[in-house]
């Protein structure tokens, strides 16, 4: 068990209930209910009771319930301590970001960030969108670099917003385009939902001429740089690809169709110097990252 796990234990005692714990510890649901099933296989024992009317201890329940409190002043205690003992910050910090950001920006970025706090351990982790949130609302990461407009009840910076954009190593002929080769890609719901509603708004029940199925952006750039087909992906995975036609998607008014770029974190993890360290070298570091990429 982490803090955490003791602060949800103090919260459930209090109210009762899943979802007031969850809301409360700026948590979802499942995340809540996932860590209290995870404590449970961790003692071996059967320590909550659920039911239509809430949640309440077992006996065992109630035994572990007595080290709640102990446990997290043990921790406040011991964060006290260690920000008293001297002037250099210490601690370690876990991070998520998606590997389009990663691949453009997160190596300079990580590199320059330990050159100022050589102490403060890095644990990164590199994944899809839906794949990275979960892991936040879990807490296996605290701070996230998350693409969409997914739903978060935590601390939020809306870092870029760019365009979704037809990729071709031709001219792009848009009423042809049905009939010419698609290359598709594993995208995330949200993204694939962008992209389905645009093409059906101009194609109607015409599908796609899809031959390829990639796993990634990057391999399925790849096919379209060798002249296999056209795809359509955010902008920022064509940074790179100056010799690539482009064309912004379009919404009925003309304007483009947004990809939104967040950093998500805990709203807790800001009492933590390691951490404060982070989210302000961070957002001093966008001012001056090229997030022009139509």
């Amino acid at each position: 068990m982490d803090n955490m796990d003791w602060q949800i234990v103090k919260v459930l005692r209090e109210e009762k209930s899943a979802i007031k714990t969850a809301a409360r510890c700026n948590m979802s649901q499942p995340a809540v209910m996932y860590r209290l099933n995870k404590m449970e296989e961790e003692f071996g024992v059967i320590l909550f009771s659920r039911s239509n009317h809430g949640i309440s201890f077992t006996s065992a329940g109630e035994r572990l319930l007595l080290y709640s409190d102990k446990m997290l002043q043990q921790y406040s205690d011991i964060k006290d301590y260690v920000r008293s003992a001297g002037s250099d910050l210490v601690g370690t910090i876990s991070i998520g970001a998606t590997s389009s950001f990663t691949n453009l920006f997160f190596p300079h970025l990580l590199q320059k960030f330990r050159q100022q706090y050589s102490k403060i351990q890095l644990q990164f982790f590199c994944g899809k969108s839906d794949e990275l949130l979960a892991k936040l609302e879990r807490r296996e990461i605290s701070i996230g670099i998350i693409r969409g407009a997914h739903e978060w009840n935590g601390g939020k910076y809306t870092i870029a917003r760019e365009p979704i954009m037809i990729a071709s190593s031709t001219p792009i002929d848009m009423e042809a385009l049905p009939h010419i080769p698609y290359i598709n890609y594993r995208a995330d719901p949200l993204l694939q939902s962008q992209i389905n509603s645009w093409w059906a708004g101009l194609y109607g029940d015409c599908q796609p001429n899809t031959i390829i199925y990639a796993y990634d952006t990057q391999s399925c750039l790849s096919f379209v740089e060798c002249g296999l087909g056209f795809s359509i992906m955010p902008a920022i995975r064509l940074a790179q690809s100056p010799n690539i036609y482009k064309k912004a998607l379009t919404k009925t008014d003309g304007s483009h169709i947004l990809r939104e770029t967040h950093l998500f974190y805990h709203q807790d993890i800001t009492e933590l110097d390691a951490y404060n360290a982070f989210l302000t070298f961070f957002l001093n570091e966008i001012k001056y990252m090229d997030f022009s990429f139509s």
